[in-house]
C-alpha cells in the first residue's frame, strides 16, 4: 500500500483494540508468560536477597540479564498470537528459542541502545560536564533533542519486531517507510495502554509497602513488580504488533 494513502492509524481505537486483545487472549496469555514470569521472579527474589546480605546495591538489577532472555520467546509467541491467531503458535508452556527468537533479541538490544542507553549516557555526559553550570540552558536543549531523537528513532524502527515475529523482516528500511508520518501517534496509543497499568502498578506497590520487611514481604513486591512488568510488556507488544496490522494491511488475528 502506497504510504501517502494509508489511512492514519485511530490511536483510541488502538489503545481500545489492545485491551480487548489482551483480556480476550488472556488464559493464552498467561500461558505464554507464566515459565517466563515465574523465572523472572525467581532472579529478582534472588537478586534483592543476595544484594541485602552482602550490600552490593547493583545486584538488586542483576535480574534484568535473564528477563531480556527469557521474555524474547514470550514475545514473539505472544505477536504471532495477536496477528496470525493462536493457530500459529503451539500451545505450550515451555518457550521456543530458535533463529526467530534470537534475531527478535538483537534487534531489541539494538532498539534499547537507541533509545535508551544513547539518551540516557548523553544525559549523565552532559550533566557531569565541568561546563554544566555555566551552560545550563544550552546543554539541557542539547539534552532534550537527543533524548528526543533517540525516542523518534525507536518509534520508526518499531515494527522491525512485529515483522520478525511473522517471519517479514527485510532489514531496516521497511518498518522505517512503514511508520512514516505515524510515529506521533504509535507513541500515543503506547501512552495510552501503558499509563493505566502503570498507575495501577504503582497503587499495587503502595499497598505492598505497608508489609514492611522481611522474605514474605520482598516475595509479594516482586511478584507485584514482575507482573506489571509483562502486564505493561504485553500491552505495548499488543499495542506495536496491532499498529503494524494497521498501517501495513496485515489482518490481525480475531479476538478468541
Amino acid at each position: 500500500m502506497n504510504p501517502d494513502k494509508r489511512p492514519p492509524l485511530p490511536v483510541f481505537a488502538t489503545a481500545g483494540q489492545t485491551f480487548s486483545m489482551l483480556s480476550g487472549c488472556a488464559g493464552r496469555l498467561a500461558q505464554l508468560g507464566l515459565l517466563p514470569a515465574l523465572i523472572t521472579l525467581a532472579s529478582q527474589i534472588a537478586s534483592g536477597y543476595f544484594a541485602a546480605i552482602l550490600g552490593v546495591i547493583w545486584l538488586n538489577s542483576a535480574w534484568y540479564v535473564p528477563y531480556v532472555i527469557i521474555v524474547t520467546p514470550f514475545a514473539v509467541a505472544w505477536t504471532r498470537v495477536v496477528l496470525l491467531g493462536s493457530a500459529a503458535e503451539p500451545a505450550s508452556f515451555v518457550p521456543r528459542f530458535g533463529s526467530r527468537e534470537l534475531t527478535y533479541l538483537g534487534v531489541s538490544l539494538l532498539l534499547a541502545l537507541v533509545t535508551v542507553v544513547v539518551p540516557l549516557g548523553a544525559t549523565l555526559i552532559l550533566f557531569s560536564s565541568d561546563r554544566f553550570g555555566a551552560a545550563f540552558g544550552p546543554l539541557i536543549v542539547l539534552d532534550i533533542v537527543i533524548v528526543v531523537l533517540a525516542i523518534f528513532t525507536g518509534l520508526r524502527l518499531s515494527f522491525a519486531l512485529p515483522a520478525i515475529a511473522v517471519d517479514r523482516f527485510g532489514g531496516f528500511g521497511e518498518p522505517w517507510r512503514q511508520t512514516e508520518g505515524s510515529a506521533l501517534r504509535i507513541f500515543a496509543v503506547g501512552l495510552l495502554v501503558s499509563l493505566p497499568i502503570a498507575i495501577a502498578q504503582v497503587i499495587a506497590s503502595v499497598l505492598a509497602s505497608f508489609m514492611g520487611g522481611g522474605l514474605p514481604a520482598l516475595i509479594v513486591r516482586a511478584a507485584i513488580e514482575v507482573t506489571f512488568t509483562f502486564a505493561v510488556l504485553a500491552g505495548a507488544i499488543t499495542a506495536i504488533a496491532l499498529a503494524y496490522q494497521h498501517l501495513t494491511n496485515r489482518a490481525a488475528a480475531p479476538v478468541a
